[in-house]
């Protein structure tokens, strides 16, 4: 696992892994729901393809294969989500 954090680190751009990487102790760790609201760190969207890779590659290592079908159905349920409440672009996966 440390293995692939670090590969997904280094596909980061130096701006990308300030962005994200916290200290252990920084609050920014704990500002996490499933609403959209503002958030610290680095969105995914901003990753741009080799990145997301290494990123798609680490969750897979980190979770189960029923967690990560089930973080990753969520994700894209955001845009179901948007036309359902009729605000496209509001939720983003």
């Amino acid at each position: 696992m440390a293995r692939l954090a670090g590969a997904w680190l280094d596909s980061l751009s130096e701006d990308q892994r300030r962005a994200a990487r916290w200290p252990f102790d920084h609050a920014g760790r704990f500002n996490w729901h499933y609403v959209p609201r503002p958030r610290q760190g680095l969105p995914v969207k901003a990753m741009g393809a080799a990145a997301r890779a290494a990123l798609d590659r680490l969750l897979r290592h980190a979770l189960s294969e029923a967690g990560y079908d089930k973080a990753t159905g969520i994700m894209r349920l955001e845009e179901a989500l948007g036309a359902i409440e009729n605000r496209p672009g509001f939720r983003d996966p």
